[in-house]
């Protein structure tokens, strides 16, 4: 949606192809941010652990239909929060010290350099260029 959005204003205005995704994007952003809840323990929902104490791929709901005082009168542990016990998030720092992950963030920001590049000027410089 992205690129037929951009490629719309590219004819009249090439600067709205930058403008207008950008407020699309911010605009959901927004939107996620005021509507999705923080903890899987919000919508009735756990993540089980492991007797080592990991967190499994497992999640656990409670019916739809239950409200949080029900669920709270039988004493579940469903709105417990399983995430405040475990450590904080690793930082920016952090990240660019696990290996490859340096490696990776350059080789995706020169493939899509090249992906832009060909999706936006590629069909302009044609235009011009050609009779197509």
């Amino acid at each position: 949606m992205g690129a037929v959005i951009a490629s719309h204003y590219l004819a009249t205005d090439w600067s709205m192809s930058f403008r207008v995704p950008g407020v699309i994007i911010a605009v959901s952003g927004v939107v996620i941010l005021l509507f999705l809840p923080e903890y899987p323990s919000d919508v009735g929902c756990t993540t089980p652990k492991r007797p080592n104490g990991a967190v499994t791929n497992n999640m656990k709901c409670a019916p739809q239909n239950r409200d949080k005082e029900m669920i709270r009168s039988e004493g579940s542990p469903i709105l417990s929060n399983p995430e405040s016990q475990e450590k904080p998030a690793i930082g920016f720092v952090g990240a660019l010290k696990i290996p490859g992950v340096l490696e990776f963030s350059f080789c995706l920001f020169f493939a899509k350099l090249v992906n832009y590049t060909f999706l936006y000027w590629l069909p302009g410089y044609i235009k011009y260029s050609s009779k197509y």
